[in-house]
């Protein structure tokens, strides 16, 4: 006699209100009692249940973006730097990472900044 099987159907809304929360794979199995062996094959077998945890994840990071905006929105300076640099790679020096930046040209050699470095424009 084995082990009794996982009604893997009647835990997708679980699997997904946990994801929605913001606990990743091992917090859910350790929630409804699955291994993570288990999580993880079942994935590969069943798109419902890689369909509600992804939907459950997408669910609390929208939620956390619109929180994020809502700060911004209310003025917090620390939220809009938050923002600059996580999601459009500001650094302390207020620019881009991606940006470059010429400078004028020095005795023939003209200078670029590249992240950071200032290299030599070829």
């Amino acid at each position: 006699m084995g082990r009794k099987p996982i009604d893997w159907s009647a835990l997708l809304v679980q699997a997904e209100e946990l994801a929605g929360l913001g606990l990743n794979e091992k917090e859910i199995c350790i929630s409804i009692g699955v291994s993570q062996a288990s999580l993880t094959n079942q994935k590969r077998e069943n798109l419902a249940l890689l369909g509600a945890l992804s939907k459950g994840k997408a669910f609390h990071h929208a939620k956390l973006a619109r929180k994020l905006q809502e700060h911004i929105d209310e003025g917090s300076l620390k939220a809009l730097i938050f923002k600059l640099k996580t999601r459009y790679g500001y650094r302390e020096t207020g620019r881009p990472e991606t940006e470059t930046q010429e400078a004028p040209r020095a005795g023939g050699i003209t200078f670029i900044e590249i992240d950071g470095r200032v290299k030599t424009k070829d």
